[in-house]
């Protein structure tokens, strides 16, 4: 006898909720993906639609259930793990060289801890300015520690959509395109954490049925 297959269940969502397939989660818990279903009386979302937002767990479940207003937009030319590694990480970044005053071409600026993380996003958004990132403070017009920014809440000028929107814009742009990003599978989980401590750039999570689907 042919075994039954068992339809999966998919909670619908309640009012102001979203169900999102997740394609990609950082380490650091930001998530982007598709969502597949929308809560009664919400507008300004459609099936399809590609979001990203933090705090998601690390683990193996494709799809979550959150509220909208939890969510920003990602462009179509922005993929899911770029959008979950360099959200938060990229906002914060922001923030930082906001922080420290202008930084224009031809400028020398020390990043510390450059190698991953808000360090590596504030590295690659000096030289998308023409700037140059050095290593000796005598010779530089500031000094940016992540370690400033890590703890406190991200904020900016405008909503989280619109600075996440200006994030992604630089993204499209290709100001990121020196910063590494590796992808495993979720499962390995242990394994990203590993070499999360020791390895350059950003490291993004993918659900099991996004790596069935490849």
């Amino acid at each position: 006898m042919t075994p039954r297959r068992r339809s999966r269940v998919r909670i619908r969502p309640g009012t102001g909720q979203l169900r999102v397939r997740l394609g990609a989660v950082a380490l650091n818990g930001d998530a982007a993906g598709t969502i597949e279903a929308v809560g009664p009386e919400l507008v300004g979302f459609a099936n399809g639609d590609r979001v990203a937002f933090r705090g998601a767990p690390l683990d193996p479940q494709a799809v979550r259930t959150i509220d909208a207003k939890d969510v920003v937009g990602v462009p179509r030319d922005v993929t899911d793990a770029q959008a979950a590694a360099f959200l938060s990480d990229g906002l914060r970044a922001r923030m930082l060289l906001r922080e420290r005053g202008p930084i224009g071409r031809g400028d020398r600026v020390v990043v510390l801890d450059r190698e991953r993380g808000i360090g590596a996003m504030a590295a690659a958004m000096v030289l998308a300015l023409g700037a140059e990132v050095v290593d000796d403070p005598e010779r530089a017009v500031a000094v940016l520690d992540p370690a400033d920014v890590t703890r406190r809440p991200i904020r900016g000028y405008g909503t989280l959509a619109q600075n996440a929107a200006d994030l992604f814009t630089a993204v499209r742009r290709g100001d990121f395109d020196c910063v590494p990003l590796t992808t495993y599978p979720i499962e390995e989980l242990t394994e990203a954490g590993d070499v999360a401590e020791r390895c350059q750039g950003m490291i993004v999570l993918e659900p099991s049925s996004v790596n069935a689907a490849a």
